[in-house]
């Protein structure tokens, strides 16, 4: 069907690609040759600023975008029609988009079938020219009818539903957009991350790549710094040159990683690092009291005024080193030392050290019970078994008095003699662990008088012990008996007691055939004078620590 144009369109449409107009519906149709109307060339204006306005590309991808081509068929009276060759891509209104005012042009798909309208409630539409080339139309459609139309709206040329092609941006477009886009993103990394920035290091300015950091100034010499040292946690150098690399300041703030970047205009002071304290385990435990001795007498008791308090033991990884540190100090435990007061009553505390021991126990026992006579037996724990544990039960049945005189002696790194040389908790199983033996054989807890190997009380030891001794015991005569001086001056030893009076013999560790005859010489001479002979715990009962 060949093509036709209104009697007012020009024969080469300038503009081209337009193809409707409002106006108004009632007006006659100008004469053959004559201008268009005055209303007619407003809207081929205002057409023009619609079809040159961008199209908003995420308009087009979510709509239902359909292209039609023109058709050529009659236009109605006053319409401006577009090439017959164009196509016209339109979309699916959004909801609650505003409605097309008089003026613009509106396209909308049929809501049946492939025939589109026009009307005041439609989206907008635009043309794309068809090239010359092109295959021309072969067929048309119905001429699209009116929904919704105001006043002033115009049918537009027929169109019909191209090959279902999607209208797509030209490449030459895209390109562009990428090229805009990487030039952006370019712009913005280079100013986010300038490639030289300008720092002031310990006074000097210099310029130096962007994201430079503190080891790098340090590794391209720009400074250096000496490390400092590695201590143990009680002050002592572990390793020289162990600690902090450096110290840095950057901006007036510290900072001590060497890996943060340096800010654009950044005030940085690097200088030596600083020592380091290892690390270390931290465990709460109880702080001991302190001791305080006075007095001096051969009884060493705990008055009770002390009282455990509170400390953190820091252990180093790396030393071993063990700190503690006081967090609630304890109350100082006095320790009178003074001799008991009879108040004039002959009695003598008899004590034997060592033992048991085979054969002279049991004969001093026999001596005892002729006399009628209670000793203090200062045991060694590991000494009671066999027939030595026979004898102590023989011992505590008779109501003499079993007492510790430590497990084994202080041997080992007490060198037989002395708990100060040993740590705090050989010490305690020295004495824990002879009470332990002697319960064994008694079935009861023994006394908590205890005497330490040697006479060695320091006030360390003291500490230490306080929780598990009431009293350690001394000595006011020393027999000497373990010099094996004979007999007889074992015996003049003895019998220089006074109301009161320890005297220190020994059952074990030895041959002690002196000690037995001895006694034989020395208790019946005693008795003579008139003087008793008890355990310790009676002699402690006769005063008050606190009172001496």
């Amino acid at each position: 069907m060949p093509t036709q144009r209104h009697p007012n369109q020009p024969s080469n449409n300038p503009r081209r690609g337009r193809y409707a107009a409002p106006v108004n519906r009632h007006a006659a149709a100008p004469a053959g040759g004559a201008e268009p109307l005055a209303s007619e060339t407003a809207a081929q204006a205002s057409l023009a600023d619609d079809a040159a306005a961008p199209v908003d590309p995420a308009v087009d991808a979510d709509a239902a975008e359909e292209t039609f081509e023109f058709a050529g068929e009659p236009l109605p009276i006053g319409a401006v029609a577009g090439n017959p060759r164009d196509r016209v891509v339109v979309s699916a209104k959004d909801e609650g988009a505003e409605p097309c005012q008089g003026g613009s042009v509106v396209v909308q798909p049929g809501l049946t079938g492939s025939t589109p309208v026009i009307g005041a409630t439609t989206t907008r539409a635009r043309v794309i020219p068809r090239q010359d080339g092109d295959e021309p139309l072969r067929h048309a459609t119905p001429t699209p009818h009116l929904q919704g139309a105001h006043e002033g709206a115009v049918v537009a040329p027929s169109v019909r539903r191209a090959s279902g092609r999607m209208a797509r941006p030209s490449k030459a477009a895209a390109i562009v957009a990428a090229l805009v886009v990487v030039a952006v993103g370019v712009g913005a990394y280079l100013f986010l991350n300038p490639p030289f920035i300008s720092v002031t290091v310990n006074g000097q300015t210099i310029q130096v790549p962007g994201g430079t950091t503190i080891d790098d100034l340090i590794e391209d010499g720009t400074v250096s710094p000496a490390p400092g040292n590695l201590l143990a946690i009680d002050g002592n150098l572990l390793q020289e040159g162990g600690g902090a690399r450096f110290t840095a300041i950057v901006n007036g703030q510290p900072e001590d990683d060497g890996a943060a970047k340096l800010p654009k205009d950044a005030a940085v002071s690097i200088s030596d690092g600083g020592d380091l304290t290892e690390e270390y385990a931290e465990e709460e435990v109880v702080a001991p009291s302190q001791i305080e001795f006075e007095g001096v007498g051969a009884i060493h008791a705990y008055e009770g005024t002390g009282a455990p308090g509170k400390a953190l033991r820091r252990t180093g990884s790396v030393s071993g080193v063990v700190v503690d540190e006081v967090t609630e100090p304890p109350s100082d435990e006095v320790i009178k030392k003074y001799n008991a007061d009879t108040a004039g009553d002959k009695v003598v505390a008899l004590t034997f050290d060592d033992g048991p021991w085979p054969d002279s126990t049991n004969a001093i026992l026999d001596i005892l019970d002729e006399n009628g006579a209670k000793a203090t037996f200062f045991t060694i724990g590991q000494q009671i078994s066999g027939t030595n544990a026979e004898a102590v039960k023989r011992a505590f049945d008779a109501g003499h008095q079993i007492s510790s005189h430590s497990y084994d002696h202080a041997s080992g790194s007490g060198n037989g003699v002395d708990l100060g040389h040993m740590t705090p908790e050989e010490r305690v199983d020295e004495v824990t662990k002879g009470y332990e033996a002697i319960k064994a054989v008694t079935g009861v807890e023994p006394s908590h008088a205890f005497r330490t190997p040697g006479g060695n009380f320091s006030a360390e030891t003291a500490q230490i012990l306080q929780p598990y001794v009431d009293a350690e015991i001394g000595w006011n005569i020393d027999t000497e008996d373990w010099r094996r001086p004979g007999a007889a001056a074992i015996a003049d030893r003895i019998k220089q007691a006074k109301p009161g009076s320890i005297i220190l013999m020994h059952d074990g560790g030895g041959d002690r055939s002196q000690t037995v005859e001895a006694l034989r010489i020395a208790l019946p001479y005693l008795r003579e004078q008139g003087y008793r002979f008890i355990t310790v715990d009676e002699l402690l009962a006769y005063n008050d620590p606190a009172d001496m």
